[in-house]
């Protein structure tokens, strides 16, 4: 996956997990990724991932951090 790819699939998994209200850890995330083999190599750059995704959305719909919260613990 290109790490735009990654974004996006951040991104729909964000709201996936959130209009089912399920909430997951970070760890949790890495391990999704990992099926995809897009994993990070530490929570620090996940999050940093998770950061960059969230802006990258917010770009391309701009009501996305209205209509969709991204509830993820560390």
């Amino acid at each position: 996956m290109t790490q735009e790819e990654v974004y996006d699939f951040m991104g729909h998994l964000a709201i996936a997990l959130y209009t089912s209200k399920i909430q997951i850890n970070l760890s949790a995330q890495n391990a999704i990724l990992a099926d995809k083999e897009a994993e990070y190599a530490s929570n620090r750059g996940l999050a940093k991932g998770v950061a960059t995704a969230y802006k990258r959305w917010k770009e391309k719909d701009p009501g996305y951090p209205s209509r969709h919260s991204i509830h993820l613990r560390g």
